[in-house]
Parts: C-alpha cells; structure tokens; sequence
C-alpha cells in the first residue's frame, strides 16, 4: 500500500463506488507508471519494472481495486523488498522461499532468480490466477535458476488447503514436505488492516521454526483520525503493538519481542508459559536503490523477524 498524509482513507488515491459506497484504491505506483503501462485486457494492464542490472519485468495486475483486493496491485513496500532482494543475491542461493500474501508475485519472481525454489502464496484462486500468470510472463527472467510454485495460504485459516477441489492451488503431499526445506519468508506490505495483521502474527506463531527468519516490509500510512483528532497510522501503531519492551539501539534499529497469542495465562520469565516468542527488528535503511520504476520514500521500513 501507499502512503497517503492527506488525510484520506491510506491510499493514493480514492473513488466513491456509487454501486455500493465502497472506496477503490489505487497505488502509487500505478500513477507513476503510468507512461509504461499497456492495457491487456478491459480488467487488467501491464507496467514494466526496471532494475539497476537490466533485468526487466512485466507485471499483470488491476489499476485499481476494492481493499479487500489489493493483492491485485503493485504496492511501493512490493518494490522496496525488490530493492533489498537485489542487494542481497547471495542469502537467497539454494534456498527454499516462502513469500508469504505474494499478490502479483513480483517479489517472489524477482528471488527465484537467486534461490532455489520459491513457493508464491496469498488466499484467494482469482489473485493467485494474476500471479501464476506472471510468472509464465517472466519465466526467462527466472535464469533457470530454480522452480517457482503458486499455492493458497489464508492467514485466516489455521491449516493449508489439500483439496484440489477447493482450490487448484491446493498443496500436494510433495508440496508440504517443502515446509522444512524453507529458510526465509518474505512479506511485502502486507500491514494495511488490523484484523490480517493479527491473522499474520497468528500463523507466524507456526510457520516460524529455529533458523527461519522472515523479512517483512510495510508503508507507514499516515491519516488523520477524528476521533482522536490527531495525524497518525492506525495500522502501522497496531503492527507495533505486537511487541514488547521496544528499544532503540544507537545503530537505530529497534529491538522487540513478541508473544504470541496462547490460551494459557501462565507467565514465566515475562512471557505465558508454553508462548512463542518472536524476535523482530527494524533494518536500517541502508541498501541501495536497485528498482527504478518507483520513488522510495522515508515512510518504508524492512523488519527481520525470527523466532527465539
């Protein structure tokens, strides 16, 4: 998502749908891309996304969308996760991926040209459609350098769907044994609603296991809030709730320690016995520019969260 401190509803840009009073939303990204996109379809455009190294890609997606699916647009977090995959090629080599709410897959495409499988998920068939076929848009860009696989993954849902029934991105038998292979997840502004930040923290309680670290980017998106009649980011303040003893160290990286939610209320140590407890903290800005195709603001941050 985009940030907005014109006081409207924490995007780019919003429209009254007559039809049902709801707002659309509409990335930044979008706008500013707006020169090198083509229409594909009445639905859909294609914008093309730029790299330091020549490597171009082009991306499918909706110019814009209800909230609940913005997974169909390009959002700027998208983008600076893209900045750090690039300047970090060597982390991700043979290794197993999970981008987790990959929308467009631009992330996730963007890695498998370093590790070796990366598992593409988000919650709904119609958006992992958008994604799959990104995927088959930019497949040389891939360089063979491993497999890329398109799977539901509900943050709402506490098991993954098998039922190929349910959903032709149901996991396989094969699928879930990639499970333990995985080394890093990835999740690009996926903080922009309070009830899914929650679903998130939920589901990381079980996805996270020792050694795994999960790197998540996010816009702070700045709004006025008559009720308590100040400026500030509602979502951004409850993503920050999730932690604990927040500290800034000299290097200006913060510090914090989550607990997950658990039915006991035991404490031991500070924390409810049985808790899993989340280590997170916030990278320094200190990777350079690698995509050209967006403009990086101050309001973008990179979180490393890892499991204690």
């Amino acid at each position: 998502m985009d940030c907005c401190n014109d006081g409207h509803d924490k995007n780019a840009a919003v429209e009254d749908d007559d039809a049902d009073d709801h707002h659309l939303v509409l990335s930044d990204v979008h706008i500013e891309n707006a020169a090198l996109q083509n229409q594909d379809n009445s639905t859909l455009s294609v914008s093309y996304f730029s790299f330091q190294d020549g490597t171009k890609l082009d991306i499918i997606h909706k110019m814009d969308t209800s909230l609940e699916d913005v997974g169909f647009q390009v959002w700027r977090g998208a983008l600076y996760m893209c900045d750090f995959i690039m300047s970090q090629p060597s982390i991700w080599k043979d290794q197993t991926v999970m981008d987790l709410g990959c929308g467009t897959g631009i992330v996730g495409i963007l890695v498998a040209r370093f590790a070796e499988t990366v598992i593409l998920t988000d919650y709904e068939d119609t958006i992992l459609d958008c994604c799959a076929e990104n995927v088959e848009r930019n497949r040389s860009t891939e360089q063979s350098a491993g497999r890329v696989l398109v799977r539901q993954l509900d943050f709402t849902q506490s098991t993954l769907q098998t039922d190929p029934s349910r959903s032709k991105y149901a996991w396989s038998h094969e699928d879930l044994k990639l499970l333990d292979n995985i080394k890093y997840f990835l999740a690009a502004d996926v903080i922009y609603d309070n009830e899914l930040t929650d679903a998130l923290f939920d589901r990381l309680s079980d996805l996270l296991k020792s050694g795994n670290i999960l790197y998540l980017t996010l816009e702070i998106r700045i709004n006025f809030v008559m009720e308590e009649m100040r400026a500030c980011s509602v979502e951004y303040e409850h993503f920050l709730s999730k932690f604990r003893n927040i500290s800034e160290t000299p290097l200006g990286v913060y510090e914090s320690y989550l607990l997950a939610p658990i039915a006991s209320s035991a404490i031991h140590n500070g924390a409810p016995e049985g808790s899993t407890i989340l280590v997170g903290r916030r990278l320094a800005d200190s990777f350079a520019a690698s995509c050209v195709s967006y403009t990086r603001v101050p309001y973008l941050e990179l979180w490393q969260i890892w499991r204690a």
